[in-house]
């Protein structure tokens, strides 16, 4: 599908039994690692990921999901990725940014596991989306 959470993101599609194994890209309701991630590609790959004809999803961290939560996890990496460019591009430091896209973010998704450590990743994935 691409890159997204690494380089090496391995996707296992059980077409009968309507599940995809999905490793660290998606999680139901929990916010994803992102040190060694590629921004710039995520959201497409995710993008891809959400089309495959599912019922349910394995995450390498937490509960088994449905495709609702799979997308609701799309989401969440297209506002991230979107909110951070959007700091880039109206001048806000790393610092200013990781304050910004919480607060832009916390609203839908602020109750996710780990929610309370994006703003310490925020500047890793601000420095790889920065031209």
């Amino acid at each position: 599908f691409g890159r997204a959470h690494t380089g090496g993101d391995t996707f296992i599609h059980l077409p009968d039994d309507k599940i995809v194994f999905v490793g660290d890209v998606a999680q139901d309701g929990g916010v994803p690692y992102l040190g060694d991630s590629y921004p710039s590609e995520w959201p497409e790959t995710d993008d891809r990921m959400v089309e495959l004809p599912i019922e349910r999803f394995m995450s390498g961290h937490g509960p088994v999901g449905d495709h609702a939560a799979l997308m609701e996890s799309r989401d969440f990496i297209h506002a991230l990725v979107d909110s951070i460019r959007t700091a880039i591009r109206d001048g806000q430091d790393e610092g200013s940014a990781s304050v910004s896209v919480v607060d832009t973010l916390s609203p839908q998704f602020g109750d996710w596991r780990g929610f309370d450590g994006l703003g310490d990743n925020i500047p890793e994935v601000y420095r790889k989306l920065r031209p």
